[in-house]
């Protein structure tokens, strides 16, 4: 670590911060709030109209209708261009290397 620090004092100074992101400031102080066991204080996010929901829903519908479309066309021109090269490959190979006044 850059800046000349022990590694112990790095390690002490994640510890301290993670911590500190728990809410507590040492091994035995620590909020209810953050507490996995206080499930009576749980307030349930109020549900979204229909109307936003259906709405939603058709934008979602769309959106994978495009990305099937897309999908397949990408699958039609490779499998194109792979017929293509595979027909038409040594007449293209002969019209790209080739040299004047070379059989």
């Amino acid at each position: 670590m850059g800046g000349g620090g022990s590694a112990g004092a790095m390690n002490h100074s994640v510890k301290a911060n993670l911590a500190l992101r728990r809410g507590r400031n040492n091994l035995f102080d620590r909020s209810v709030a953050g507490s996995y066991g206080n499930w009576d204080n749980i307030v349930e996010p109020a549900k979204a109209p229909m109307q936003v929901r259906e709405k939603f829903a058709r934008k979602l519908e769309e959106e994978r209708r495009t990305d099937v479309v897309k999908l397949l066309l990408s699958v039609l021109l490779t499998i194109g261009l792979i017929v293509g090269l595979y027909f038409y490959g040594e007449v293209l190979y002969r019209l790209i290397v080739h040299q004047v006044g070379q059989p």
